[in-house]
């Protein structure tokens, strides 16, 4: 299985841009994403991913 990796660089639209944001990664469809987030804009990421992971199930990847 060959898989393929992403790296998006985008600014995340936030009341404050001073927070600290940090590099988190997610997959989908083989493809593997990066993306900075504040505290509170992963909060909003993981809120509309969760319905989708509650159903799914965890895959761990080896490389």
């Amino acid at each position: 299985m060959s898989r393929k990796n992403v790296t998006h660089y985008i600014a995340e639209s936030t009341a404050d841009e001073q927070e600290e944001k940090q590099t988190h990664f997610f997959s989908l469809n083989n493809v593997e994403y990066e993306i900075k987030l504040t505290p509170s804009g992963y909060k909003k990421l993981l809120e509309a991913l969760d319905i989708f992971m509650l159903k799914g199930r965890r895959v761990d990847f080896t490389p």
